[in-house]
């Protein structure tokens, strides 16, 4: 066994969830950047553009396919992001170390559209439940309808958070996979949902970083008054904001690995499979 081999499969607590991320993304930063640069990037930049493209036009779309373009173009985005990340970990557990990006290429393929469907499949669970929470309310009470479809969206999103993982790890089928996410994360709920929260709240700052120079250069044109004197910077402004765009889907992988760790947490606390397979291997040896 390799001995710098990082155990994934273990029980963990909220802290060492982060440390263990940090750890393997120490340990594999050199075949899994490149994996990010040749698979993640490249695709965000094309999106990016796509959308930016898209949301300028003014012949072509119509305001709801607009919609409809841009949610279609998040999704793929969101994709190729965990199908590359959770590919990449199923490797791991099987070679262990010096993936290269062929066979991660080869994992990516079987299981591209299991996530692509997994991700949608949660769209439009989250999106019927809003909805229907919030229509029931619409003509007595749309504030409690609205905070009844946050909290909704909050509880769906949590209990469906490794829904990716299980699809991709276990091979399971939709329907075992989404009855699987709910059993195992209602035993740590509220951890699921403090680690997902902390991953976002990452991702958000990081994302306020990258677009700070267009919130100063708004903040400007409303001091100044006047959007005209500026009109020379629009171009640079939407290419910048198209680029940041697509590099903060690089911080996108956190949430991602956390994800996958708290599910490998949870499948260790219920089910015990890394202390069946040492018990195995101790059978073995003797």
């Amino acid at each position: 066994m390799d001995s710098n081999k990082i155990e994934l499969r273990g029980e963990r607590d909220f802290g060492e969830i982060f440390n263990a991320s940090l750890s393997f993304l120490r340990q594999e930063i050199n075949a899994l950047g490149k994996a990010i640069l040749v698979f993640v990037l490249p695709t965000a930049i094309l999106l990016s553009l796509f959308s930016t493209y898209v949301s300028a036009s003014v012949v072509m779309y119509n305001a709801f396919w607009k919609s409809i373009l841009n949610a279609f173009a998040a999704l793929i985005a969101q994709t190729i992001i965990y199908v590359t990340v959770y590919s990449y970990l199923n490797l791991y557990f099987q070679k262990l170390k010096n993936i290269t990006n062929k066979e991660l290429f080869r994992e990516m393929r079987s299981n591209f559209f299991k996530v692509f469907w997994a991700i949608l499949a949660i769209v439009i669970i989250v999106v019927i439940a809003i909805a229907i929470c919030y229509g029931l309310f619409a003509n007595t009470a749309p504030s409690v309808g609205g905070v009844l479809a946050i909290i909704t969206a909050v509880y769906l999103l949590v209990s469906l958070s490794i829904l990716v993982a299980i699809t991709v790890f276990e091979r399971n089928g939709f329907f075992n996979a989404f009855s699987r996410s709910f059993k195992l994360t209602h035993m740590k709920w509220w951890n699921t949902f403090l680690i997902i929260m902390v991953g976002g709240i990452i991702v958000f700052v990081i994302l306020m970083i990258l677009q700070s120079p267009i919130i100063v250069f708004s903040f400007v044109m409303r001091m100044h008054g006047s959007y005209e004197s500026f009109t020379e910077y629009f171009t640079i402004l939407t290419i910048y904001s198209s680029l940041s765009s697509a590099v903060a889907h690089i911080f996108y992988t956190i949430p991602a690995f956390l994800a996958a760790f708290q599910y490998l947490n949870l499948v260790e606390a219920r089910e015990k499979p890394s202390l069946r397979s040492r018990i195995n291997e101790i059978g073995e040896n003797e």
